[in-house]
C-alpha cells in the first residue's frame, strides 16, 4: 500500500488506478471493515488526524477528481459520506523522496509519461497535505521494513528461508552543486543499510563517456577533475560489507570556472 503525498496528477494510468484501489482499502481499514493492514505505516498520518475517515474520504475525493479529468470511470459512490477534513501537515523531504521514487519507477514503467509529465516538472502535493519543512518521515522507513517482512513471510517465513546478506538501498534526494572543475554531490542516506553498517559513499559524474568519481564517509561527496562548461550526470552509491548499492537517480551539474 502506498498513499502518495504527491498530487495524483503526477501518476500514470497504472499508478492512478492502483492508488484508487489502495485508498479504498485504507478507507475500509479506517472504517473497521477489514482486519488486515490495521497497523500499516502508510495509515499513520491518517490515524493521527482529528477525523481519520474524513481524511481518507477527502484524499479519495482528489483521486476521483483526477480520474474524471482524464475521462476514467471511478465510482464516487464508493467513497463514504464524510465531513470536510482538516489538512494534514507533511514534510517537503517526504514529498521529494516520493518524487524521486516515482520518477525512478516511471522511467522504467512509463517512459513516455515520464518525459511528458515528470521530466521537467516540480512536484505538487496532494491537496489534503500542507507542506512544512522537514526530512523523510519515520514511517517511510517502516514501509520498507514491512515490505521486506512481507516477502520473507510470502517465501515461507524466516525459519524456512535464509535471507541472503544484502547491500544497502540507494541514497536519495541527490543534489549536485557546481564548483570550479568539480561538483559537490549531496544526498540523504539510504532508508535501509542492508546486512551491515554503511562504510562509505561513491559519487560518479559522467559526460561523453568519461567517468570521474569521489568517495566520502557521508554526504556530501566531492568529485574533482571535471571540465568546466561540460554538463555531467552525477549519481551516488552506498557500500557496506556485502557490496555496493544500485546507483541513485542521476542529477545534472555543469562546473564553472571561478571569476578572476
Amino acid at each position: 500500500m502506498r498513499l502518495w503525498t504527491l498530487h495524483p496528477k503526477h501518476l500514470d494510468a497504472r499508478g492512478l488506478v492502483a492508488l484508487w484501489r489502495e485508498a479504498l482499502l485504507a478507507q475500509a481499514v479506517l472504517l473497521g471493515r477489514t482486519r488486515g493492514y490495521t497497523r500499516h505505516p502508510q495509515l499513520t498520518r491518517f490515524l493521527a488526524s482529528p477525523n481519520p475517515v474524513a481524511a481518507i474520504g477527502s484524499y479519495l475525493d482528489a483521486v476521483h477528481d483526477e480520474s474524471m479529468a482524464r475521462g476514467y470511470e471511478f465510482d464516487h459512490a464508493r467513497i463514504v459520506p464524510h465531513e470536510p477534513a482538516e489538512r494534514i501537515n507533511e514534510t517537503r523531504g517526504q514529498l521529494e523522496y516520493e518524487w524521486d521514487h516515482l520518477r525512478a519507477k516511471l522511467t522504467l514503467r512509463s517512459p513516455q509519461w515520464f518525459n511528458e509529465h515528470c521530466a521537467r516538472t516540480q512536484p505538487v502535493a496532494h491537496p489534503l497535505f500542507r507542506m512544512r519543512s522537514g526530512g523523510v518521515r519515520a514511517w517511510e522507513r517502516a514501509v520498507a521494513v514491512a515490505a521486506i517482512a512481507f516477502l520473507v513471510t510470502a517465501c515461507g517465513g524466516a525459519n524456512s528461508v535464509t535471507a541472503p546478506p544484502t547491500t544497502p538501498t540507494p541514497p536519495f534526494l541527490v543534489r549536485a552543486t557546481a564548483g570550479d572543475g568539480s561538483a559537490s554531490v549531496s544526498f540523504t542516506e539510504p532508508l535501509l543499510s542492508g546486512a551491515s553498517a554503511i562504510t562509505g559513499y561513491t559519487a560518479s559524474c559522467v559526460a561523453m563517456g568519461v567517468v570521474k568519481t569521489g568517495t566520502a564517509p557521508s554526504s556530501p561527496v566531492t568529485v574533482a577533475g571535471l571540465t568546466n562548461g561540460i554538463t555531467y550526470v552525477c549519481s551516488v552509491t552506498a557500500t557496506n560489507t556485502q557490496g555496493m548499492s544500485v546507483a541513485s537517480e542521476g542529477v545534472t551539474v555543469t562546473p564553472v570556472a571561478k571569476l578572476p
